[in-house]
Parts: structure tokens; sequence; C-alpha cells
């Protein structure tokens, strides 16, 4: 089964306010994880995942990690309900607050937005993007999808 990648974007209204999860994760020997290295992982991954709070808030049902995870709060995700081909929960921890989420690490995704021709709002020259910050832009200005990728199964 095949997913689609959802981005949460957490500068804007809806999301402020709310506490907002660094996408930089350590495992239990302290190596370094982005969200781009663990999405590029294609096996199950084995382990416990920490994290750190960009910005302390309200603390979300469901939040993002960068742009390439939804986690669940781990208070209110059963993983024992839970056998999803193609997605694996992989429990994340805060330290400090010791606040577990859930995160979706999903092996198959489908990258549906046609990138050449949809239009973007560019960072500035010489300004360089956040780890956690889209390396295209600030903002999708005109979205365009790629029709063949919407095959029926």
């Amino acid at each position: 089964m095949n997913y689609y990648k959802l981005g949460i974007n957490p500068a804007s209204k809806k999301w402020k306010g709310y506490m907002n999860p660094s996408p930089l994760f350590l495992d239990d020997k302290g190596n370094e994880l982005n969200d781009v290295k663990l999405s590029a992982i294609q096996e199950r991954f084995n382990g416990v995942l920490y994290f750190d709070i960009l910005s302390q808030g309200k603390i979300p049902p469901v939040t993002s990690t960068g742009s390439r995870f939804l986690a669940f709060n781990g208070s209110i995700f059963c993983t024992d309900d839970f056998d999803v081909n193609g997605v694996q929960p992989i429990p994340i921890i805060n330290r400090d607050s010791h606040l577990k989420y859930i995160l979706m690490h999903v092996f198959n995704y489908i990258d549906c937005v046609d990138w050449e021709h949809s239009k973007v709002d560019h960072w500035p020259v010489g300004y360089i993007p956040e780890t956690w910050e889209s390396k295209r832009g600030r903002f999708l200005l005109n979205l365009l999808f790629i029709k063949v990728r919407y095959l029926k199964t």
C-alpha cells in the first residue's frame, strides 16, 4: 500500500500556541537521525527515538516532526491495535518532560506534487533554511498534482 505525504506548518495560525517537536532525533546510542534520514529507511526501525522541543505550548494530540512525519500523542494512541502494512509506529520520547508520541514511519509513500510546474515562494537569496524548513521555499502558491500517480488499484 502507498501513502501520501502530508505537511503541517507549525508556524501557521492553526498550530500557533502548540508544542512543536524537533525533526532531529537521537537513538539509544546517541546517534542523530533527522526526518530526512529516517524517511529514507525503507525497512523496520528497531528501538526508541528521543526528541527535543523547538517551542513550548499546549500538547497537541497529533503533531508533525519536520515535513515528513505525523506523530500521535502516546496517551491516545494504542499500538496494540495498530497493524497497517507499510507503516511502523515508533515511540519518540522527550527526555526532559517524558512526553511520549508515536511516530508514523511510513515505508511506502507517493510524492504526488509536480514540483517542476508548481509555483513556490522561494527563500531570499543567501538564506539557508533550517533543517526543519522546506528547501524549496516558504509557501506553495500554486500546487500542481501529477495525474498519473492517482492510478486506481
